[in-house]
């Protein structure tokens, strides 16, 4: 899936990819992520085995020189949360990571992530880009881009 976003004078062309954690594109992950301006990291909030899988991916994008984002998601179903937020935030905090809950069901700061992600990696290596998303392990894939 691709869609357009305009933010500030940029315009950003997200290219989506969503492999659903699976076991068998593991291996093709680093593909993705190397050279990568941002990558945001999306674990199920009502999952504590999602959030440890998060934690695995986190420690693997920390060798490169990538922008990280982790995602709670499923904030519609804050009943069946098995992940603390407060636990999440301090882990993201203590990683240098950008924290957001979203829910892929309602839409709730799905657009907000993104945005934030835009700003901290266009602020940080002035440029405009493709990028890559994907469940679990999402990346931005750094290219010049203009419409």
């Amino acid at each position: 899936m691709t869609q357009t976003v305009s933010l500030n004078t940029e315009v950003v062309k997200f290219e989506i990819w969503d492999t659903a954690g699976q076991e068998r594109y593991k291996s093709l992950v680093p593909m993705y992520y190397r050279g990568a301006a941002a990558a945001v990291i999306v674990f199920d909030i009502t999952s504590k085995e999602s959030f440890d899988a998060a934690k695995a991916w986190v420690t693997e994008l920390q060798n490169s020189d990538t922008l990280i984002a982790l995602a709670g998601n499923k904030s519609d179903l804050e009943a069946n949360r098995a992940v603390d937020k407060e636990a999440a935030r301090t882990f993201a905090d203590t990683n240098g990571l950008i924290y957001m809950e979203t829910s892929a069901k309602t839409g709730q700061n799905v657009n907000e992530l993104f945005n934030e992600c835009l700003g901290e990696s266009c602020s940080c290596r002035a440029f405009s880009a493709d990028y890559s998303y994907r469940q679990d392990m999402c990346s931005f894939k750094r290219r010049l881009y203009s419409l």
